[in-house]
C-alpha cells in the first residue's frame, strides 16, 4: 500500500525546510509536548518517534531523549542539534525491551502500514508504568482535496487516513495499557490552489501509495481542480483532523 522509499525521500527533500513551511504540524506537535510535560516525569528517558528535523528538547525537565526517524535527511538535521538520533522504521527499533521511559510521537502513524504494530513496539520499549503520547492524522484530513480530485480521475490522489475508531479498535485490541483521547480539527486556508499543493508537497505530505498516479496534472486538469474545489468567503480550505492518544503502560 505505502511507498516506503516515497516516504524516505520526500521527508529528506523537505528536512532542510521542514520548520519553515510545516507550521500547523509544529504548532501540533507544541500542543502534545505541552501535554506530555503534564504526564512525563523529571529525569525520563523519551523516546521521539519520528522526530523529524529537530527531536524535542529536554527542557526544565531534564529529560534525555532519542530521536528517530525514517528518513535520512530528517536525521541528519535533527542531528544537529540533538546528540542522539536513530535512523530507523517505526516498526522495529534498535531498542532494548523497556528500555525508555516515555514516547513521545506527533504525526508519524499516518505513515505507517499498520498502526498497531507501532504501537506493539512503542509497548515493547517502554517500561511498565510508561507513558506514550501519540498524534497522529485521521479521516477527514484533506478531504476538501480529495473531493475536488474526483471531478479529474478516479485515480487516488490522496493517501487515506484511517477513521478514528477503527485505529482506536486496533490499539485497544493489544491491551495491557489505560487509553484517553482527544480529537481536534484544524483548518488552514490558501489564496490560491497551487500555494494549498505546494505547502503540502514542502512538508512531504504527499500521496505516499504505491497506486498513486505517477506525473504532473496537466493545465487542463489543474484548472478543473481548481474550478471544482468548494472555496470559503475566497479562500481554499484544508482540513487536517487530528487524533491525540495517551497510553499508560500497566
Amino acid at each position: 500500500m505505502f511507498d516506503k522509499e516515497a516516504i524516505k525521500n520526500d521527508f529528506s527533500k523537505a528536512a532542510d525546510s521542514y520548520a519553515e513551511n510545516a507550521k500547523l504540524q509544529l504548532s501540533i506537535k507544541k500542543s502534545a509536548l505541552k501535554l506530555s510535560k503534564s504526564y512525563f516525569p523529571k529525569k525520563a528517558v523519551v523516546l521521539d518517534l519520528g522526530c523529524g528535523p529537530e527531536a524535542i528538547d529536554k527542557g526544565d525537565n531534564d529529560w534525555k531523549i532519542i530521536g528517530v526517524d525514517i528518513s535520512y535527511g530528517m536525521c541528519k538535521e535533527a542531528s544537529k542539534k540533538n546528540s542522539l538520533i536513530i535512523n530507523s522504521a517505526a516498526e522495529k527499533l534498535p531498542l532494548a525491551d523497556e528500555s525508555v521511559d516515555c514516547v513521545f510521537s506527533s504525526l508519524l502513524l499516518q505513515w505507517t502500514e499498520k498502526p498497531e504494530l507501532v504501537i506493539l513496539e512503542i509497548l515493547r520499549v517502554l517500561k511498565m508504568s510508561g507513558t506514550a503520547i501519540i498524534t497522529t492524522f485521521v479521516h477527514g484530513t484533506l478531504n476538501e482535496l480529495e473531493e475536488a480530485f474526483t471531478t479529474i480521475d478516479s485515480n487516488p490522489h490522496i493517501t487515506p487516513f484511517v477513521e478514528p475508531n477503527q485505529l482506536l479498535f486496533k490499539i485497544a485490541h493489544i491491551g495491557g495499557f489505560t487509553l484517553k483521547v482527544i480529537e481536534k480539527r484544524y483548518v488552514e486556508s490558501f489564496h490560491d490552489i497551487y500555494s494549498l499543493m505546494k505547502s503540502i508537497k514542502s512538508i512531504g505530505a504527499g500521496n505516499k501509495l504505491n497506486s498513486r498516479r505517477k506525473g504532473l496534472m496537466t493545465p487542463v486538469q489543474f484548472k478543473k481542480l481548481e474550478n471544482s474545489y468548494k472555496k470559503e468567503k475566497g479562500k481554499y480550505p484544508i482540513s487536517w483532523n487530528v487524533l491525540t492518544v495517551v497510553i499508560g503502560k500497566l
